[in-house]
């Protein structure tokens, strides 16, 4: 395949884009045809591996967004009045000087050997990754506001950006990163620096705009903050030298994951602490949770993954020490609180928490009674605390989210500091009867006999019962209000009290050996349907589905899905061919005609409709493995059947 050209329509979405895939450069120009005759469908376009030379043809069009990678003898030179978005990527031409681009917003260069582009004046974000960025110094850009540099080759940031306002500099310099530059931007009101080390911070105190400052993987910091303006600062994985001065009286967010020395930190700095609102101490060991007892407008805390050594060891844990949470019970208001993965044993101090919404106790081995006084939450993570009941949760009405996941076991793999953890037998659901509001419930990976309880949640709207060994699902026939519900590893699971379900529109059964998708019929609203790896024989019933975006049926032993109209078919290993097919079979027009019709998309694009169509088809492997040579090269013939049709399906790589 030597490219293709993508295109978008203009209200874009996750499912919306057509693809034009060319195999010869020829095909290209009856593509392009097709695109000025139908040019206001299309929101976006790329250009990718393809062997056009000449991009006049961008002006006729009104796309937004254009994308120009791995092309060899493009010419680059157009014109656009509707081009917002430009991404250019791993491209040899040396000289942009020829694009006019009026209304450009928006340049993203990777990986270029660009030496010279006018664009650069014009545009109000520029992103620069694996580029020599010696070509943006000793000139002046009036109109950048927004400044990404990615590991690129720079000796100096000695770049005339005077009214940039937002700066990131990520892995960029070879030698250590002067801050002294960056006090030229008088405007800049965010920094983000990363990987750089021996970096001094006290010239940012002449940044009298800067209101957000972050630094990740930077070692050897000298911190010497001083500014009435800054209320954001995050220093994530970084190791101080030297904490020369902080100040930062306004300061409403902190976040200070994976901190050298964090406890000296705090204990120095507390009176610029007093206004704070979020704090991330995640990922910190030797924390004095005590020392947060001042922080009285505190409202989201974060300590997951955190350790102390002042507590005996868990015998359940792995180099890890319980976490000692007593001091929050000064922190009444407190909204949101994250102590997930802490090896706690008891909660009792969360019962003073009464304000909280939003609490995250994931894999902790914990008493839930204590919160049965916390009638505020909203939001509840309870995954992996092998429980067998959830009776204290049953005064908790106000619930909207809940995760009970995994509740019989641990994966090493997910939490590598809990070991040997055995099986905590059958969890009893019966208290949910209670929580009348929940929206969203997870009860994945658990052993459950009896799920009715769920038959009196009418306002739940997602529901994940995968790996529960559930065989009948008869109790779900009264939940009117789901739209989303994930049934996978139930083996053998009856399905067919699904077709009262009719508000569906994601539906997840994979693994699930014998099943009948038939019942599968009055889901009218489904979007997105995964039938992963089950035993379906025959695809007829989904036919009926006309809403459906996107099908999952790899690991089937389907044999014929020639009645379907799909826009995302994935259709790997299954039977589609019974033999390697003849020259005659193999031709592009019969693949679509037994893979999709093609009709409907046709109609849509001739009567100027936004149809939204993805038509996305990944054939794969199936009963054959590979093709014969002069069947693939047969398919050239039909690229132009594609071109004149817009179908767009992207398995020509599978063919080899």
């Amino acid at each position: 395949m030597n490219g293709f050209l993508q295109a978008q329509p203009a209200q874009a979405n996750q499912h919306n884009n057509f693809e034009f895939v060319t195999m010869q450069t020829e095909t290209d120009d009856e593509i392009i045809e097709v695109l000025r005759h139908h040019s206001s469908i299309f929101g976006q376009l790329n250009i990718i591996i393809s062997e056009i030379k000449n991009l006049n043809f961008i002006e006729t069009l009104h796309v937004h967004k254009v994308l120009i990678s791995c092309c060899r003898n493009i010419i680059p030179a157009f014109t656009s009045k509707t081009v917002k978005e430009l991404e250019l990527y791993q491209l040899t031409i040396e000289n942009f000087k020829n694009i006019n681009l009026e209304n450009l917003d928006i340049l993203k260069i990777t990986g270029c050997e660009i030496k010279e582009c006018e664009l650069f004046t014009k545009v109000r974000r520029l992103e620069l990754k694996c580029m020599n960025v010696e070509l943006i110094q000793n000139k002046i850009y009036k109109n950048i506001k927004e400044l990404i540099i990615n590991k690129c080759k720079i000796t100096n940031l000695d770049i005339q950006i005077e009214n940039v306002e937002i700066l990131h500099i990520i892995n960029t310099f070879s030698n250590q990163l002067n801050i002294q530059n960056i006090t030229m931007y008088k405007h800049l009101k965010e920094l983000f620096i990363c990987m750089y080390d021996d970096i001094d911070t006290t010239p940012l105190q002449q940044l009298t705009n800067l209101i957000s400052a972050k630094f990740e993987k930077c070692n050897n910091m000298i911190i010497n903050f001083k500014s009435d303006d800054i209320t954001k600062l995050e220093l994530i994985s970084c190791k101080l030298k030297k904490m020369e001065g902080f100040q930062l009286q306004n300061l409403k967010t902190l976040n200070i994951r994976c901190f050298d020395i964090i406890a000296t930190f705090f204990q120095e700095n507390i009176n610029s602490f007093q206004n704070l609102n979020d704090l991330d101490l995640s990922l910190n060991e030797r924390i004095n949770i005590s020392l947060l007892n001042d922080l009285t407008n505190l409202h989201k805390l974060n300590l997951s993954d955190c350790k102390l050594q002042d507590i005996n060891m868990n015998p359940l844990i792995k180099n890890t020490q319980n976490i000692d949470i007593s001091p929050l019970k000064f922190q009444v208001q407190l909204i949101e609180l994250n102590l997930n993965n802490c090896g706690l044993n008891t909660i009792d101090v969360l019962q003073y928490l009464i304000n909280l919404k939003q609490l995250d106790l994931n894999n902790n081995n914990i008493d839930l009674s204590p919160l049965q006084n916390l009638v505020e939450l909203r939001v509840l993570n309870l995954e992996g605390c092998h429980l067998t009941d959830v009776d204290s949760l049953k005064l908790l009405l106000n619930l909207e989210e809940l995760n009970l996941s995994n509740q019989y076991g641990v994966d090493d793999t997910l939490y590598p500091n809990i070991r040997n953890f055995n099986p905590c037998g059958k969890l009893n659901i019966d208290s949910l009867c209670t929580l009348i509001n929940l929206k969203k419930l997870s009860l994945s990976c658990n052993l459950i006999d009896d799920i009715t309880v769920l038959h009196l949640l009418t306002e739940l709207e997602i529901l994940n019962l995968s790996k529960c060994q559930l065989l009948n699902v008869d109790t779900l026939k009264t939940l009117s209000n789901l739209k989303v519900l994930y049934l996978n590893q139930n083996q053998n699971i009856d399905i067919t009290p699904l077709q009262y379900l009719t508000q569906l529109t994601l539906l997840e059964i994979k693994k699930c050996g014998q099943i009948t998708i038939e019942a599968l019929i009055p889901l009218q609203k489904l979007i997105q349907l995964g039938l992963y790896s089950n035993s379906i024989i025959y695809a007829k019933p989904l036919e009926y589905l006309k809403q459906l975006v996107e099908l999952n049926v790899m690991c089937n032993k389907l044999t014929n899905i020639s009645t379907i109209l799909i826009k995302t078919f994935d259709l790997q290993q299954n039977k589609i061919f019974s033999e390697i097919p003849t020259k005659q079979e193999i031709q592009f027009a019969n693949i679509l005609r037994d893979i999709n019709a093609p009709v409907t998309l046709l109609r849509a694009i001739n009567q100027k409709r936004k149809c939204g169509l993805k038509n996305t088809v990944n054939i794969g492997k199936n009963t054959i493995n590979t093709l014969l040579k002069q069947s693939v090269s047969n398919l050239v013939q039909f690229t132009k059947e594609v071109a004149q049709t817009i179908q767009q399906y992207n398995y020509f790589e599978n063919l080899q």
